[in-house]
């Protein structure tokens, strides 16, 4: 971004080059030397008098603006109705956390309630807390709780409000620079207003650090990250709490300085058991839908689809008697699922420009009004851009959404029969795409044709997963399979829902690519199962590939390890993660009474007599293995 400035100053006001080059040597030596030094290069910050005083001035005024700068944070976008988002307090159901390092025996459960309470045996919070989850897991709106839980006034049990200040940026955007330039960006009009520099103030203030989605990180993110750490190694009134997805957490460790203590866990998202409180919290609309027995992902999200559809329907017909809404949006859909799955196979939340086109064009082509649409399906935020003139950009309204309209794309190449009208489909965007960019009319027909000849050698293969997905990935499929674990998962249902003759080729072949890249653990083979209704097919596949030497069951994958235990012949250990109320898992004494028959090493955790023991005991639950006590251990 310097460079650019400077070369627009170089053009408006004629500067040489050489001029140009030695302001841009003067301005990243000034830039390096912010970064290289540490908070005793502000002054000596206990001899200047009156800082304490100034410190709780930026404190009082700080939190005043962060009031403002977070307004908007504190929202869940409602993927139902986006003109009317959610307060994350009105929705929020307490995730799973599980302890991987810190003071804790590991797999311990961690309440939100003591995310920002837990102690090490000086008595002392841990510096960093890292939450790793898979997309969808909820991280977002872990930390819009936490930014929301910060701002809240006068409450005794609030942990947060041990900070003096709460800074944020979102991971997945960029732009992180500097903590300098990050507390001077959010803090603009209190910093202007008071004169001061926060950052001579540090010593004075406890500040909490929170960067959301981790996942893209780049020389940028690098220098932001061992600037803070480099602070926190000699002060510890900054705190830091990172999320991000598992595969990057080993990245992380190979930064942290071994000074700065780790409080590491895992995020499961909300327990199988409390979906449903969630959804009826989220909105009550869903009723229409039967929420009660609400409880899959791929449910979830198709049912979410529908009602977004219905909405649109009725708004349609309200407006013109004369468009037949129903197949017009069908349409519109599987053009709607193709750019999630082009999008999502870049690794974008955003939509792309190319595909922002087809979908619009799509709307021309259907007779449907292009911004009821947009604003159904995507986050609209408007933007100025470089040349001035107002600009869009749209974003999926959640990653799980995305994931599963991808999942839709799929499934649908694979039930696609006729092959002149995939090529006229997939030929029509690409032409729009071509008299988008101005590309003369002979090259375009040449590019149309040969990508005609070349799909229908490709469509004449039989339809398969792997080479759906290798054609986004130009063959290379092996370094990019790692992603796509969730839309595997909902492509799974959705063909044991629609395509029952799918599922003897399909689902094997699904496993199969699981198994063969190791991408999966006993819990997410579980919820394979638990997602596709327990299909007899799908148990019998995902039993010859589960692991026999380890399993881990919670809550809501009891019935799906219950089926599989009565099958197998031995599993060596197993670990049960039991947080709901025994007496409401009818599943759990299945489980354990197969177990008593097995010469299988057992850790069982019951958390909820633990919590609430005016509620009872847990004791016939361990009596249900004593019968055969000499084999099970």
């Amino acid at each position: 971004m310097t460079n650019v400035l400077i070369k627009k100053a170089k053009q408006k006001y004629g500067i040489s080059d050489s001029d140009c080059n030695k302001i841009l040597v003067e301005i990243n030596n000034a830039l390096d030397s912010i970064l290289k030094s540490d908070l005793k290069a502000y002054g000596k910050l206990s001899d200047e008098p009156g800082l304490e005083r100034k410190a709780q001035i930026l404190s009082k005024e700080g939190k005043a603006e962060l009031k403002k700068v977070f307004k908007d944070k504190i929202y869940v976008t409602n993927i139902v109705n986006s003109g009317s988002n959610a307060l994350v307090d009105d929705i929020f159901i307490e995730p799973e956390l599980l302890l991987v390092r810190g003071h804790y025996s590991d797999g311990m459960k961690l309440n939100y309630e003591n995310l920002f309470n837990c102690r090490n045996r000086q008595e002392e919070m841990p510096l960093f807390l890292l939450i790793e989850g898979p997309p969808g897991s909820g991280k977002s709106t872990l930390t819009k709780k936490i930014i929301s839980d910060f701002l809240k006034e006068n409450e005794g049990k609030n942990a947060l409000q041990q900070y003096h200040l709460l800074f944020f940026e979102n991971g997945r955007t960029g732009g992180i620079h500097s903590l300098k330039s990050l507390m001077e960006v959010t803090l603009r009009n209190t910093c202007a207003k008071t004169q001061i520099d926060p950052m001579v103030h540090l010593s004075f203030l406890k500040i909490l650090i929170i960067i959301d989605g981790l996942d893209e990180i780049d020389n940028s993110v690098v220098m932001f990250l061992k600037d803070i750490f480099k602070l926190m190694s000699i002060s510890s009134s900054i705190h830091i709490l990172i999320t991000t997805r598992p595969e990057k957490t080993k990245f992380l460790y190979g930064i942290i300085p071994g000074t700065i203590e780790i409080c590491h866990l895992q995020l499961h998202g909300i327990s199988l058991d409390r979906r449903t409180e969630f959804i009826l919290k989220y909105s009550s609309t869903l009723m229409t839908f039967g929420v009660e027995t609400l409880k899959s992902s791929t449910r979830l999200y198709n049912e979410t689809v529908n009602m977004i559809l219905a909405k649109l329907a009725d708004r349609l017909c309200a407006e013109s008697q004369t468009i037949s809404s129903n197949k017009f949006l069908g349409e519109f859909m599987k053009v709607l699922c193709r750019a999630s799955l082009s999008d999502f196979s870049r690794g974008q939340i955003c939509v792309s420009e190319e595909n922002i086109m087809n979908i619009k064009a799509a709307c021309d082509q259907l007779h449907l009004p292009t911004d009821d649409v947009l604003h159904s399906f995507f986050k609209v935020t408007e933007n100025i851009g470089s040349n001035g003139y107002q600009d869009f950009k749209y974003e999926y309204l959640h990653r799980g959404l995305q994931e599963f309209l991808a999942a839709s794309a799929i499934h649908d190449c694979l039930k696609q029969s006729n092959k002149k009208k995939l090529i006229r489909n997939v030929k029509s965007d690409v032409r729009r795409a071509l008299e988008t960019h101005n590309v003369p009319v002979s090259v375009s027909g040449e590019i149309l044709e040969s990508l005609s000849k070349m799909m229908r050698e490709k469509i004449d293969r039989n339809p398969s997963v792997v080479n759906i997905l290798k054609d986004l990935h130009n063959e290379d499929l092996k370094c990019h399979i790692g992603k796509y674990q969730n839309i595997l998962a909902h492509l799974s249902c959705l063909i044991v829902r629609g395509d029952p003759d799918m599922i003897d080729s399909i689902i094997a072949e699904v496993v199969n690519l699981l198994k063969d890249h190791k991408l999966y653990s006993s819990e997410e083979w579980l919820n394979i199962v638990e997602e596709s209704d327990f299909n007899c097919l799908v148990l019998s596949e995902i039993m010859k590939i589960i692991p026999r030497n380890h399993l881990v069951v919670r809550d809501g994958h009891l019935k799906a390890a219950s089926l599989i235990l009565q099958k197998i012949d031995q599993v060596d250990s197993i670990e049960m993660h039991i947080s709901g109320d025994p007496q409401k898992l009818p599943e759990l004494m299945d489980v354990l009474q197969t177990l008593s028959d097995k010469n299988t090493l057992m850790r069982l955790i019951l958390i909820h007599h633990w919590r609430y023991p005016e509620q009872g005991s847990s004791d016939k639950y361990i009596k249900a293995v004593v019968p055969h006590q000499m084999t099970t251990r």
